[in-house]
Order: C-alpha cells, then structure tokens, then sequence
C-alpha cells in the first residue's frame, strides 16, 4: 500500500507508491534459499537519480600519465586522483589481472568501506573509448571514428558534441542522430546538412528550425510540416529563397548572432507540445521513442514497462526503474552507465552483465558478481575473490545482513565513494549548485583549475570566415593561436579540421569555447520532471516538462496535433 516517507538527503516529502513496492517485491534477490527484499525508504527519486549522476564525468579531461607505461593520457580522473588509472591500451592487455587485487571478506568493517579501497587499487581505464579509432580526445564514447570533443556518442567525423548518436560530420550537437553534414543540432534526429535546428526530424538544407517536419530549404521557422522553401513561416519561390539566403546568412560573427537571437524568440513564440514523444503507448515523460507503458521516462528508445529511466537510447530495455545511461536488458534497479544487463541492482560501468550486484567497470559477461571492480568473464566472485556457487550465495547473505544493519543495502554508491566532484560530473548539468550548496548536500567540490594556462596576448578571430577561405597565413595564424573565451575567460584552440569545417559550411569562428556552447544548448532542454499545467488552448489538465509559471504556448497532444499538423 502507498505511503509517504522524508527524503533521508533533502528532507523532502515523497510517495512510495503501489508500482514501487510491487517491483522492488519483483526484483529482490534470494542468495542461499533467503530472499533479501530492497526497501524504498531512503532517498525520494531525484536525490536517487543525483546521486547515480555524480558518477558520471563526461567532459572533464586532463592531462596525467598512466601508471602502468607512464604514457601521458587524457583521463577522466584528475592527475592527484586516489585512483589507479591505466590508459586504454594498457588496461585491455594482458599485463594486469583485477583478481590480483582481489581482497578477503572482513566481517568487522564495514562492506563499502571494503569495496571503496579495492575501487582505488583496482586500474580504472583513463577514458570509456570502446572500439573506436582516432578518438583520443572523447569519452563515454563507442563505435566511432575520427571523432574530436564527442561525449556519450557514437558516430563518424563528428566535433564538440554530446549524446550525437549515428552522425556523420555534425558539429555542435546535444541529442542529435541520424543526422549529417549538421552545426548546432539539439534533440534531432535525420538532419541532412541543417545549422541551427532544434527539436525537428527528417529536414534538410535549412536554418534556424524549431519543431519542424519533413522540411527542406527553410529558414527560421517553427512548427512546420512538410514544406520547402519557406522563410519565418511564410512561403516563398525557390528563386527568392536563393536571393534571400545570399543576404541572410553570409558567415560573419555580428550577423550569426543577431540571428540566433532571432530564433531565441521563436522558439518562445511557438507552440510547444506537452511532450515530444514519438510512437509511444501510455507512457508519461519526455522524447520516449516507441515506449509503452512507461512512467516518468526522459530521453528513452524502446522500452517496456520501465519507471524512471533516463538517457537509455542505445537498444530496447524492460521492467527496469531509476536507472540511467543503461540501454538493454531487463529486471535492473538503480544502475547507470551499463550496457546492456540483467537482474541487478546498484552497479555502475558494468557490460554484457547479469546478477550483478555493487560491481564497477566490469566488461564481457560477468556473472553473479558482488561488489567486484574491472573484472572480465568472471562469475561467483566477491570483492574480486572467486568463489565456488555455494560459498558465494552464503557470503552475498551474510554481507547484505552486514549492510542491513550499516543501513547500506538498497543504496546506490554513496557520494564520498565518487572519484568525481559534484562540479565535474554531469549532475551538475541537470541540477547546477554552487560550492555552499553542493558541501551542504554532503558532495565534494573542486577547487582546482586544471585547465591549460596561457600567458601569451590571444588572438581575436576574424568577423567573418570569408576572411580565411584561400589565405593559408591567416588560416596558419589562427590555427597556430589561442583564442580567449569571451564567457569563461579561459583559452581554447581551433583545430585544421573544424577550420576546414567553418569554411565548408560558411561558420564564422567561435569566440566561445566548447564548454560554454555545451551550456548554452543545455538552456534549451527541459528538466526531467514533470508538472501539473493546463494546456493553454483548450484548458485541460496535463503533465508535461513545462513548468506553469514558464511562458511559452503548451498546448495538449490532442490540440497540438488540430493546430500544427
């Protein structure tokens, strides 16, 4: 039966409800004839969800050498780090085996504690690059090639983006797929050769788009469906939609700025659907694509009868609740950055896993694993200690009673466990703190700036990329600069290949760095949580990501679908 309970981090009252109580009943494990039920009595979900993230670093890199072959790396992990870092091709190898580290069972400490120093022994990878090439400089990042800058992403040719799923030569980017030759696509998908679109799928050679459909040859409109050369929403012939995009858009700095302040305020003239999900079925959230019967899902691609999953686009996934950046599989409960696995609960970097309990970075089918770090193909073991199958479900009863009684078991890894300060990982992207704040929530902080320091005079692009197309000294000298960021103050370079890039596409040179692009797009996404407000045509309730007191135009599904399509 529901019954409210205080959030033990924020204090804050929440609803364990019905569907809670029956999935945690579902999932919970039986080790040596027991059953060990999960209890749902700790965090309300959004302290949940914060805590998963915080251990998540996806665009914080730095410059530190391996531990095994004293290469210098980029890494994930500060060079002070507690933590054993290996680069990628050293911990693949052979040189080194996890259950080296592996550590004896100690009933008088307590579990976490035990698992937290084998996490520091044990080699983490600098970098999660997996079968990619020429990738040096992205992380959380698979399946690629010749990629620069890419977080979470999968793709070819591709700069400065995050969660670019299938792209090919796309630039700038926050959840785009699909998509290629593109420059500063947000949450779109099957772009072709488009700069500046936001929320559209299957447009073309166009500008400046939001919610459009079925496009080609558009610039600055919203709300669209299956138009061509069109110019701010109203129709124009093919000759003077040539003549006017040779005067709208020549590729200098002052221009591409007034426009993009244009299209801030059109996209909050728009009409805005309550959620942007395609081809779902009773599902509640937002851009869920062919979901059913999913609850307060967000960034979700075919799932079943999932809860509070968040940011799992990769391939279908069933029965599974508060998990994120967890793709595949079925019956998992509190997991994040795993890919795809079956039946467990509270892990974090583990692959082609089942029955998987407190493990960390543990690749190719581990099997029933209990608080173990960077193990491959292994089963039975405890703290990186093999065990026979019967030694193995006695231990795992008695080390969950253990953490009953430490109030550990049914937590996710508790926050001082993170390698990762609050401001580096990407928590602090969806719910940004400050330092007072983030110390008050008991998470660290990162003081040090490990950021490239230039004491030389920066270098001030050109206006207008026009200047650099066929003069090899003024490409030389920028390529050969550093630029000052104009928000952060912080130095960045432009590299032959995105250079190469501007001048194809006609993109003037930023004066701002990735990281503070990154920002700016991340304004455009809503939260992951889910309001109560009337749509503002036909006045109906609904539960959409805009909160109430926001200004844009909401309307319902049903009233959306009767104005735009």
């Amino acid at each position: 039966m529901a019954k409210q309970n205080q959030c033990k981090q924020c204090s804050e009252k929440y609803i364990i409800d019905d569907q809670t109580i029956e999935f945690l009943k579902k999932i919970a494990p039986t080790f040596d004839g027991k059953k060990f039920e999960i209890p749902a009595n700790h965090f309300c979900e959004e302290c949940r969800h914060i805590r998963r993230m915080l251990w998540r670093n996806e665009t914080h890199l730095y410059n530190r050498k391996c531990d095994l072959c004293a290469k210098q790396i980029l890494s994930m992990y500060r060079p002070d780090s507690e933590h054993t870092v290996y680069c990628l091709q050293c911990w693949w190898s052979d040189k080194w085996e996890a259950q080296d580290y592996a550590l004896d069972y100690d009933p008088k400490k307590r579990f976490l504690d035990q698992l937290s120093e084998l996490y520091k022994k044990v080699p983490q990878p600098g970098l999660t690059v997996t079968n990619s090439t020429n990738c040096d400089y992205c992380s959380n990042t698979v399946d690629s090639k010749n990629c620069y800058m890419m977080f979470s992403a999968r793709g070819e040719d591709c700069m400065y983006g995050r969660k670019a799923v299938d792209c090919r030569e796309v630039v700038d980017s926050l959840f785009g797929s699909n998509s290629e030759k593109c420059y500063e696509i947000v949450f779109s998908d099957n772009c072709y050769d488009c700069k500046y679109v936001h929320e559209s799928r299957n447009c073309s050679e166009s500008m400046f788009l939001y919610d459009c459909v079925d496009c080609s040859d558009c610039f600055m409109c919203s709300n669209q469906r299956n138009k061509r050369f069109m110019v701010r929403n109203q129709p124009v012939s093919r000759e003077q939609y040539d003549e006017l995009m040779k005067n709208e858009w020549s590729g200098s700095r002052e221009q591409a700025d007034k426009l993009y302040e244009e299209f801030e305020s059109l996209i909050l003239k728009s009409i805005h659907r309550e959620n942007r999900n395609f081809k779902c079925e009773g599902c509640t959230g937002d851009h869920l694509i062919e979901c059913n019967d999913c609850t307060e899902c967000f960034e979700v691609l075919r799932a079943d009868n999932c809860r509070r999953m968040y940011d799992s686009m990769g391939a279908p996934s069933a029965d599974c609740m508060d998990c994120d950046h967890t793709p595949g599989g079925q019956l998992n409960y509190e997991t994040s950055s795993c890919y795809p696995i079956w039946n467990s609960a509270f892990s974090l970097l583990v692959y082609d896993g089942r029955n998987a309990y407190y493990s960390i970075n543990c690749f190719n089918n581990c099997d029933f694993i209990f608080g173990c770090v960077g193990l491959k193909k292994k089963e039975y073991c405890i703290l990186n200690k093999k065990y026979s199958k019967q030694e193995y479900e006695k231990l795992v009863g008695d080390i969950i009673i253990s953490m009953i009684e430490d109030d550990d078991w049914g937590k996710f890894f508790p926050p001082n466990m993170s390698p990762y300060a609050y401001n580096e990982s990407i928590a602090n992207d969806y719910w940004p703190k400050n330092k007072t704040e983030s110390i008050k929530s008991g998470f660290c902080w990162l003081e040090k700036d490990y950021s490239p320091k230039f004491g030389g005079e920066f270098y001030e692009p050109l206006d207008d990329i026009a200047e650099y197309a066929g003069d090899e000294d003024k490409q030389n000298e920028l390529l050969n600069s550093i630029i000052k960021c104009n928000i952060s103050g912080k130095p960045f370079k432009i590299i032959p290949k995105e250079l190469a890039f501007y001048l194809k596409n006609n993109i003037p040179i930023p004066r701002v760095s990735f990281f503070e692009r990154h920002k700016e797009r991340m304004k455009f996404r809503n939260p992951r949580e889910l309001f109560e407000r009337k749509c503002d045509l036909c006045n109906k309730n609904m539960q959409t990501s805009y909160a109430p007191d926001r200004l844009e135009k909401v309307y319902c599904v049903d009233c959306y679908q009767k104005t735009v399509l």
